[in-house]
């Protein structure tokens, strides 16, 4: 077998210069491999470790750590200590965070924002929308807007976290309850006079509900101020009037007082002083002496006179036949007199016997038909 001689004109030239190209941008490649390895690492490492570290403040919230869906700490103690936390990831740990204080805002009684300055208080431009305005009904059944925050802490955090889906929402509810709750227990004018009253009702009954239902939490204050308490604005106008006539009714009724302390004094100091009060007792008082001196002086006379009766017929018989002798006297002297009237009335009833009384100058009762039938 033969074989040719090569040429070497025959033989592909190699590029050289694609080769190093080439070794370039495995080694780039490899670098960029290893970079991103390391870059992997690290991002494992924050996930396994820094990730799942949590930062507690002492007394402003803590952490219940679940593995494998069992509680590690639940006293109040170890939730709330202040510290890092390390908890292994998903599906190992679990974290439950718990904020201590929050105030929760209850709006169910309020009204929409919806710009009172633009469209003020005509009901013709701000129709009333019950399904966006709240209102509460008080005892007197008036209609009123009223908001309260309530600021409550979480004593147990086993049942807070635990015992509820959402507690939050629970207490939400509850401050809702307490605020239309004591809106009817109390009448209109002292919710809108003593708002901090009101606001001591609405924590007694959300602390009771609180208590009932075992949230693990302690009400600390419930605060309704003074704007917070609002009517509606198709009553306030109406409202406005009726205060206005209660504030000159207390004017009324202050201004007599002041009268009657007046005239008080001047009668528990004798009717000395100064002015129209003095004045005026000091004249009932001499009216009252003068009056009292001639019944005083009518009483003496009359029983000087039965005295000497007594003296003079000191027997019960001739004593009593005197006495009718003086009757009949007395009754014919009214008799001759013109201008008395004398009425004979039966008094009497179905127990008593019927008797005449004499009634001088004044007419005797009308007697109803009802009476003269026998009552039928």
């Amino acid at each position: 077998m033969s074989t040719k001689p090569t040429n070497p004109q025959d033989i592909p030239e190699v590029n050289l210069e694609n080769e190093s190209g080439t070794r370039a941008m495995e080694e780039a490649l490899q670098s960029s491999f290893t970079i991103l390895k390391i870059v992997i690492a690290v991002l494992v490492i924050y996930l396994l470790v820094f990730s799942n570290l949590v930062n507690v403040k002492q007394d402003a919230e803590g952490v219940i750590v679940l593995r494998f869906g069992k509680a590690q700490a639940t006293s109040p103690e170890e939730v709330y200590k202040a510290g890092t936390r390390f908890a292994w990831p998903y599906p190992i740990d679990e974290k439950v965070e718990i904020i201590r204080n929050r105030p929760i805002n209850s709006n169910v009684a309020w009204h929409a924002a919806i710009g009172l300055a633009e469209r003020g208080d005509d009901i013709g431009q701000r129709p009333v929308d019950a399904s966006r305005d709240g209102y509460a009904v008080t005892m007197d059944d008036k209609i009123i807007h009223i908001k309260a925050e309530m600021t409550y802490n979480v004593s147990d955090p086993s049942k807070f976290a635990f015992a509820f889906e959402e507690a939050t929402a629970v207490l939400q509810l509850i401050l809702d309850n307490g605020v239309t709750f004591a809106a009817s227990r109390s009448d209109l004018a002292t919710i809108l006079e003593n708002p901090t009253q009101f606001a001591e009702n609405v924590k007694s009954r959300v602390v009771k509900l609180a208590r009932d239902y075992d949230l693990g939490v302690e009400i600390e204050r419930v605060n309704v101020g003074g704007d917070d308490v609002k009517l509606p604005f198709m009553t306030k106008k109406a409202y406005d009037k009726f205060s206005g006539v209660r504030t000159s009714v207390d004017e009324v009724l202050s201004s007599a007082k002041i009268a009657a302390d007046g005239v008080r004094r001047a009668i528990e100091s004798g009717g000395v002083g100064s002015g129209a009060s003095s004045g005026d007792v000091a004249t009932i008082r001499n009216k009252a002496k003068n009056e009292a001196e001639a019944l005083r002086a009518s009483v003496k006379s009359l029983a000087s006179r039965f005295q000497d009766i007594v003296t003079k017929y000191p027997d019960p018989v001739a004593r009593r036949r005197y006495t009718e002798q003086l009757y009949y006297e007395a009754m014919e002297r009214i008799a001759e007199n013109e201008d008395i009237k004398i009425y004979l009335v039966s008094k009497g009833g179905k127990l008593n016997r019927s008797k005449l009384r004499l009634m001088i100058n004044q007419p005797p009762p009308e007697v109803s038909k009802e009476k003269e039938g026998g009552g039928k």
